[in-house]
């Protein structure tokens, strides 16, 4: 079945819902200059260049879900399909490498999650997490989420050294991936996601990551469309000292999250922009690392001095992904001072984590 068919009655729920004038604003796209798009063998040889060390620490390399396929914060039982993301993370890099032993261990995360998918294409809540009620208009980004690591690793899978291998099971993923594409792309869910995720620009940059991977994958111009309107918000949220506002102001550990999916964003999109951005922001991330790999913490909006509370503990760094942006950005620029500092972050989070 074609994206514009699966779209159309989609569509027209949205606008039974929404009404025409909101589904119009929701839709209308900014200027988007990013019209390249890198090979994937070139994205390939990124991930392949990743050291070592932060692929076993940052990249979750050694990560594998229970038998069922239940992973993270899901393990113990259903709870949304974003929290299956990790396993995703880590299958970008055994797809990159022709590691089939770990696709093998991570792929029945795939399958649990779309065995949650529901005919809409969005995937299935619990009623309560982290003793919050959940709500319909929390599925866009829980989503999203899961979609931008898992199609960046089918991206690469698809033509990486086990093409051959995954062929029926890609094949098989097709339509659900398209639906669920398409579930994102819907007016009411681009509403959703820039009302809730604009305060924080990590999370407008999985929501465009996801729809932009999503929509090359399934070849539908409708959906990568929609991620570039997306894109253009999180670029606009950048500070002229490089920061990505968050909550107002500064974060050590979310900007680095958001410079880590800008800078996946960019090893797929050949864009001189992107790459403006992402100095802007490395510089000042950059100046958040002590000599020791420790991350300041002061001055944050979101972490380090119980901000925020999530299932019962306040957050912290999350020196997983800053490492791991870095890392991928150093690869990609070919800097450097970012690896030695990837490498730097990773040593100091393995003395100190418990």
């Amino acid at each position: 079945m074609s994206w514009q068919a699966l779209f159309r009655p989609l569509t027209r729920l949205a606008l039974g819902k929404f009404g025409v004038a909101s589904a119009i604003a929701a839709t209308r796209v900014v200027a988007m200059p990013f019209d390249g798009a890198a090979a994937p063998a070139d994205m390939i040889a990124v991930y392949q260049r990743i050291p070592e060390q932060i692929a076993i620490y940052a990249y979750n390399r050694n990560l594998r879900p229970s038998s069922n396929g239940l992973s993270g914060r899901n393990k113990d039982g259903w709870l949304q399909v974003g929290f299956q993301h990790r396993a995703m993370v880590a299958m970008t890099l055994a797809a990159a490498n022709g590691d089939c032993e770990a696709m093998e261990g991570l792929w029945p995360a795939v399958t649990q999650a779309f065995a949650h998918q529901k005919q809409n294409g969005s995937f299935e809540m619990a009623a309560v997490i982290d003793g919050h009620p959940t709500h319909a208009d929390r599925e866009p980004t829980s989503d999203a989420f899961f979609m931008a690591d898992l199609i960046e690793a089918l991206l690469i899978l698809q033509k990486g050294p086990l093409a051959e291998t995954y062929k029926d099971r890609l094949r098989a993923l097709d339509e659900p991936i398209l639906r669920a594409a398409i579930f994102m792309a819907r007016p009411d869910s681009q509403h959703a996601m820039l009302l809730r995720d604009t305060p924080t620009a990590d999370r407008l940059f999985v929501d465009a990551k996801a729809l932009i991977f999503a929509g090359s994958y399934t070849k539908a111009p409708a959906v990568i469309q929609v991620g570039h309107r997306i894109l253009n918000v999180a670029l606009s949220r950048q500070r002229p000292d490089g920061v990505f506002i968050e909550k107002g102001g500064s974060d050590s550990s979310y900007n680095a999250i958001s410079l880590l999916h800008l800078t996946e964003i960019a090893a797929f999109l050949e864009e001189p922009q992107l790459m403006t951005a992402l100095r802007k922001g490395f510089e000042w991330q950059q100046g958040r690392v002590n000599s020791d790999g420790s991350i300041i913490v002061e001055g944050n909006t979101r972490t380090g001095a119980s901000q925020e509370i999530y299932f019962g503990k306040p957050k912290g760094i999350h020196y997983h992904e800053v490492a791991r942006a870095f890392a991928l950005y150093g690869t990609l620029a070919k800097d450097q001072v970012a690896i030695d500092t990837a490498l730097k972050i990773v040593k100091y989070a393995l003395a100190h984590e418990s």
